[in-house]
């Protein structure tokens, strides 16, 4: 939420969000194990951000989050992505209360350049 009231530039959310944390802030994304234990959600499974910075009015965390979706490999080498079928992901991730993974979602509050 912070990395969407960030990209808005709504301060007093941001006030706000920054007030509420009161445990770490996390993200998770899928890593090399996923893909056998994501679907079945039968074993632990993933990585987590975690200690993201709610620093700078929120462009911190949008730069820890870019940064990472930049190497997201493992996310990018789930099959239901590649195949095209990404809303398999999606559907799981509502289904065992996953977040969204951030590089589903990145892109639309900052352009990820390869390049940088």
């Amino acid at each position: 939420m912070l990395a969407w009231v960030t990209a808005l530039n709504d301060r007093e959310s941001i006030a706000c969000l920054a007030e509420l944390k009161a445990g770490p802030l996390a993200h998770w994304l899928p890593d090399k194990g996923s893909e056998k234990h994501f679907y079945l959600n039968d074993a632990v499974h993933g990585k987590a951000l975690a200690e993201l910075p709610i620093t700078n009015g929120g462009q911190d965390l949008l730069r820890v989050l870019t940064d990472a979706s930049k190497s997201a490999e493992s996310f990018q080498s789930l099959s239901a992505v590649k195949a095209g079928y990404f809303p398999l992901i999606l559907t799981a991730c509502r289904h065992y209360r996953l977040p969204i993974p951030h590089p589903f979602w990145i892109s639309l509050l900052v352009p990820l350049n390869p390049n940088d």
